[in-house]
């Protein structure tokens, strides 16, 4: 799962690259989600039936947001199943 900031509008650029991952098919699901705008990190969370979800951060670095990130994540109830 690719999870950025959050536009508003189209996702532009993560799903695009979301889109190549897929192509790729080196993975069973690619999904993207954002933490400030639709489709947000819990729903995306919520949709899977995964036993091992890997968050990907889509920022341009760690700090506040990558913080925030890490919170909603250890707070969501399959946080043993998620790696970031």
């Amino acid at each position: 799962m690719l999870c950025g900031h959050g536009t508003r509008g189209e996702g532009g650029v993560l799903d695009r690259h979301a889109g190549l991952i897929r192509d790729r098919g080196d993975f069973a699901d690619i999904r993207v989600c954002s933490l400030y705008a639709e489709p947000e990190l819990e729903a995306v969370l919520d949709s899977t039936g995964a036993t091992d979800i890997w968050v990907v951060p889509w920022l341009m670095c760690a700090g506040y947001t990558m913080d925030r990130m890490a919170e909603r994540i250890a707070r969501h109830p399959m946080a043993d199943r998620i790696s970031l």
